[in-house]
């Protein structure tokens, strides 16, 4: 459910992330998953700021 959250946002704002961002997130979704959402909102930041 997650990972198919973050495809959403990652097409909407059309930001093509890296493997490395990517394998970032999705061990930062498996370790903490009662704060999905706050990880989900870090990548998204991280990725517009690169």
């Amino acid at each position: 459910m997650g990972y198919l959250l973050y495809e959403h946002i990652r097409n909407y704002f059309g930001v093509k992330v890296t493997k490395g961002v990517a394998f970032q997130f999705m061990v930062n979704n498996l370790l903490s998953k009662e704060c999905g959402y706050r990880s989900i909102t870090f990548m998204v930041k991280l990725d517009i700021t690169f």
